[in-house]
């Protein structure tokens, strides 16, 4: 803040001169961030919900209640989620700035659901102002000129003395009294995730068990990781929005910092060696971008091969749970004194049906014996394996959705040359075969 303090006082070019270099280094930084975020966008393949496993994961779907449902504090509208700023204006003239007050927002994760099942998503959403910016919509904004309590009006016969009863007044009031009395202008910023809301998301997923009891899938921001994207749109949308981020920061960065240190080797008349110097660092900022880039190349696509062999160790591991139900349910057939040889038969031959056949199999087996089907382990039996079919079948739909991606990046110019220098080969696709 300083060196717009100078630039006030004295009017010296030394402060913009600063100003320029610090803005050209945090650009720069911002959009190495954007970078590395856009290319894990662009080699994570979305996962169903079903088949979310730890670890970076992209999901999209739409918003559902977990436990409770909030009301937005400003607008009064039902939502699942919700993050409203309030912001007050100081100074005048150049001094004239906005200023964060207060940030109200809700920190209980929500369902996301697709067409597979359900998975858990803590939503982050920073304010405007704050260190990252929201890819998720404003809802709304409000503005208004606070002049204390009450506001003077002039009316025909002079001016009169009334209440200020606008919208953001009363929800200063109610949320944030010691500032009623203020006398500037105000803004309020909100935005809210609704019941059935699109949403597209990217963060670490791990396991959530808060009450020690049903320990469930959730995906959230990782601070370590650096990971993180929430969009009320789509993929596209988040892709375009990171992009032009990143675009602006590069490009502009580096030039901000040349400018910065032009004006302030212009005002202290500092010599040739100085513009040399700010130059090709200028340049080296740039060169450092390229090596960024091949790297990022690289590793995205042992990630993305990585992410496949993950998979498919997945859909094995679930195969190998399905195929140990059937033990139990031969038990639990014994148990009821069934000893018909074609029945322990079939289901025998579930462990070697094709996944989407085996619950069915399964329910036309227990509907000819009336006993199997009131009894409660059964039933269990028969839902956990309805369940594990599912589980498998998203994980195999996102294997394969792994390999796509992951054939399609080593085949196209420059990531090809990435692949041929690693010998990163084309993957297989999994078929019930497998």
């Amino acid at each position: 803040m300083w060196p717009f303090i100078l630039l006030k006082s004295s009017g010296d070019p030394a402060a913009w001169g600063l100003v320029l270099l610090g803005v050209g280094l945090f650009a720069y930084r911002s959009g190495l961030a954007h970078y590395y975020l856009k290319k894990t966008i662009e080699f994570t393949p979305t996962s169903k919900a079903v088949a979310v496993a730890p670890g970076i994961t992209e999901v999209a779907g739409k918003a559902r209640p977990y436990k409770q449902t909030y009301t937005a504090p400003y607008s009064g509208k039902p939502c699942l989620f919700y993050s409203t700023s309030l912001y007050k204006w100081q100074g005048s003239g150049k001094n004239r700035r906005r200023n964060l007050v207060k940030t109200w927002a809700t920190t209980e994760p929500f369902y996301l659901q697709d067409d597979t099942g359900k998975v858990l998503l803590r939503p982050t959403i920073q304010p405007k102002g704050g260190a990252v910016d929201s890819m998720v919509q404003r809802d709304l904004f409000a503005s208004h000129v606070m002049t204390g309590q009450n506001f003077i009006s002039k009316a025909l016969f002079g001016e009169k003395t009334q209440k200020d009863d606008s919208p953001i007044h009363k929800f200063i009031a109610d949320n944030y009294p010691s500032l009623s009395n203020y006398n500037d202008k105000v803004e309020v910023e909100e935005t809210f995730i609704a019941d059935g809301d699109p949403i597209y998301a990217l963060g670490t997923a791990r396991m959530y068990n808060p009450d020690d009891q049903n320990p469930e899938i959730i995906i959230e921001d990782d601070p370590k990781r650096k990971f993180y994207c929430l969009s009320d749109g789509t993929e596209k949308d988040a892709l375009s929005h990171v992009k032009r981020e990143y675009q602006i920061s590069i490009i502009g960065g580096p030039l901000a910092f040349l400018a910065g240190a032009i004006i302030m080797a212009a005002r202290f008349r500092l010599g040739g060696e100085w513009y040399f110097g700010a130059a090709l660092i200028t340049v080296l900022m740039y060169l450092w971008m390229v090596q960024i880039w091949v790297l990022a190349i690289y590793n995205g696509l042992v990630i993305l091969k990585n992410n496949s062999e993950r998979a498919k160790a997945n859909i094995d591991t679930l195969l190998l749970k399905r195929h140990d139900l059937i033990p139990e349910l031969v038990e639990i057939v014994k148990s009821y004194s069934i000893h018909e040889k074609t029945l322990f038969k079939k289901l025998a031959d579930l462990r070697s049906q094709r996944i989407a056949d085996a619950s069915k199999s399964l329910i036309a087996i227990a509907e000819n014996y009336p006993q199997l089907m009131a009894n409660e382990q059964f039933k269990l039996l028969q839902d956990e394996l309805v369940r594990m079919e599912s589980e498998i079948a998203g994980s195999r739909s996102y294997y394969n959705d792994s390999v796509v991606l992951y054939n399609k990046q080593i085949a196209v110019f420059p990531h090809l040359l990435a692949a041929k220098w690693a010998k990163l080969k084309p993957l297989e696709f999994y078929t019930w075969e497998d």
